[in-house]
């Protein structure tokens, strides 16, 4: 051991040959109490969270050049059967009427992935009052319809529809063609006998059009067709007509197949409706079809540019609209969305009317009463001061270029009235996120999967007649927003104060034409927090603002002017890294030499100074002498 003493850099000085005074003692005090704050600012530094931030330019290649677009919107005054979403970039790429209702991300077992990020939009029917807030349980799907843009039907025109006419006549009108408005069997309903009329039956379907329409011009000779034949089928003429079937047919359902069959063979030679079904009647020894009969269906029309009141107290937006009312109901929101021939709207009474149509059509039950079920549900809140209107939720994938998603009204067989039609709107979450998958932790799948499972036990309890759709899209997006809040909440950065700083806002249009506007500018971010794998947000700021379209001045109102919502984006070519990290032990333990050895050297030269100091001004007390 006597050999180790050679090594020994830290001699040791005798006692004897040390002195100490009260001045260096003061000093020791204080290099004690500083070195042992220093040291507890290290361990605290040590056991904390660095925090850095840093800005790079943004790769727009690859797996980057992607984001997904997710919203949730209610247009509380646009019906689904007119609400269209478009999407348009500067790259020249364009999606017209993303409408669709395809969920590609549910599996065999119902639950959708947790990652999807599909390009779908789910719609749903709702009521709002007039402060776009939703009426509770006044909810049902939309129909699985072609989307307002592709929306297509076989609609006749006029001249269509009256050589149908010539073939199939009702009954005979002399000079109806040289005089279309001689052939009249819809009845014309004004504000004054409106409810008193459509209250008198059970069932009755009312178009509402404008003379200055070019589709109501075309659907006038469909509509008095279609109400002839509705009138002469549905009519109550006596109780003779049972006793052999119906006017001496089987069914009625035989007699129109035979007058549709002979007047096919016989076109030069077309017999009415009246006059085969007389002839009937007089070989089973039956009496004439009087003039009129006891009508058990209403088919009426109303001109709005005469009756605009009636019109608005009926929330129409376009023309020409079929309403449909049932159970003597004087208010309605259904709508008759079939082609426009008198065929296909008499088939459509005869599905929806077997008793009164005395006919072997049967729907089954359990549809009648989904179906119905929801209707109640729409028809019960609907009063003046309440409104239909459509729900949009969807996740849209786009290229990180400057874009513009564009909300709408739109029809290819109607005519909408701009003066009703208003873009005020509800936005209850849009964001944009990264297509690839989130990586989550134990307890936020536990979490994120729960919110699916919780939105399937919804979808399958609710009777609106659709696929759950909206209620996986909202859930998802739920259930990465909450994650994401969950992660950047309190972050020293304040990221999270600059995301979906659009959700939960109401905007208004008080007049007609207005256009409402919506700016976003993103920012994406890359965030390495410890406890997660690295993942990706966008920041977000956003302006928003209205002014009112001019008018072209083109008579009568075109859906390619209606006033839209329109939210652009635009993505900043930076991107910002938020990084956390822990400092290294060594680091740690190099520091704390560092600040001891220097704390103690340095107090230690000060000592020294204040010794030699004393001695020269004779100062012996400090000293020590």
């Amino acid at each position: 051991m006597s050999g180790l003493k050679s090594f020994h850099m830290y001699r040791r000085i005798h006692s004897d040959l040390t002195k100490a005074t009260s001045t260096g003692g003061i000093i020791s005090i204080a290099a004690a109490f500083i070195m042992a704050s220093l040291f507890l600012s290290h361990l605290s530094a040590y056991l904390g969270v660095n925090h850095s931030t840093e800005v790079i330019m943004d790769p727009s290649e690859g797996e980057h050049s992607m984001m997904v677009l997710d919203f949730d919107i209610t247009l509380p005054k646009v019906g689904c059967a007119y609400a269209s979403v478009d999407l348009y970039d500067q790259l020249g790429n364009t999606r017209i009427n993303v409408t669709g209702t395809t969920i590609e991300g549910v599996t065999a077992n119902e639950m959708m992935d947790l990652h999807w990020d599909g390009f779908t939009v789910s719609r749903t029917r709702v009521v709002t009052d007039d402060h776009t807030r939703y009426i509770a349980g006044a909810k049902a799907a939309a129909p699985k319809a072609a989307a307002p843009r592709d929306d297509y039907h076989n609609h006749h025109t006029k001249q269509v529809a009256i050589k149908e006419y010539s073939q199939f006549p009702v009954s005979e009108h002399v000079g109806w063609k040289e005089d279309w408005n001689k052939e009249v069997y819809s009845v014309e309903l004004t504000r004054d006998n409106f409810d008193k009329e459509v209250a008198s039956y059970a069932f009755a379907m009312v178009s509402f059009y404008a003379p200055w329409c070019h589709y109501c011009t075309q659907l006038k000779p469909v509509w008095e067709h279609a109400s002839g034949l509705v009138e002469k089928t549905t009519a109550n003429f006596g109780d003779d007509e049972f006793d052999a079937g119906w006017h001496g047919f089987e069914s009625r359902s035989e007699a129109m197949y035979l007058w549709e069959e002979f007047n096919g063979a016989h076109p030069e030679y077309p017999v009415a409706l009246v006059d085969y079904l007389n002839a009937q009647r007089q070989e089973k020894n039956m009496p004439s079809l009087p003039d009129e009969g006891n009508k058990e269906i209403l088919m009426a029309k109303v001109d709005c540019t005469k009756q605009q009141r009636l019109c608005a107290q009926q929330r129409i937006m376009g023309y020409p609209t079929i309403r449909i009312y049932r159970n003597h109901q004087t208010t309605s929101v259904e709508e008759y969305q079939g082609d426009r021939t008198a065929r296909a709207i008499t088939k459509f009474v005869m599905t929806e009317n077997p008793e009164s149509l005395h006919t072997e059509v049967e729907v089954p039950e359990e549809e009648l009463k989904l179906r119905e079920a929801a209707e109640q549900r729409i028809h019960e809140k609907m009063t003046e001061a309440t409104s239909e209107g459509c729900n949009l939720v969807g996740s849209l994938r786009v290229r990180k270029v400057p874009g513009k998603l564009v909300f709408t009204a739109h029809s290819n067989d109607r005519s909408l009235d701009l003066s009703v039609l208003n873009t005020s709107h509800v936005i209850h979450h849009i964001g944009f996120r990264r297509p690839e998958e989130v990586r989550l932790n134990a307890l936020e799948k536990k979490q994120f999967v729960q919110l699916l499972q919780d939105a399937r036990d919804l979808a399958s309890r609710t009777a609106d007649g659709g696929d759950g759709s909206s209620q996986y899209h909202r859930a998802h997006m739920r259930g990465v927003k909450s994650t994401i809040q969950a992660r950047v909440k309190g972050h020293v950065s304040g990221i999270e104060d600059n995301v979906w700083t659009l959700d939960e806002t109401r905007f208004f249009s008080t007049e007609p034409m207005t256009m409402q506007t919506h700016h976003v500018k993103l920012v994406r971010s890359d965030l390495y927090l410890l406890g997660y794998d690295a993942f990706e947000m966008f920041q977000m700021q956003a302006f928003s603002g209205d002014y009112k379209k001019e008018t072209n001045g083109e008579a009568g109102p075109h859906s390619h002017n209606a006033p839209n919502i329109a939210i652009t984006y635009e993505v900043s070519p930076l991107t910002t890294v938020v990084r956390e990290s822990r400092g290294s032990f060594s680091e740690f333990l190099t520091n704390l030499c560092a600040v001891i050895g220097g704390v103690f050297t340095v107090l230690g030269m000060l000592d020294n100074v204040v010794y030699h100091t004393a001695g020269l001004l004779g100062l012996r007390s400090l000293r020590g002498e």
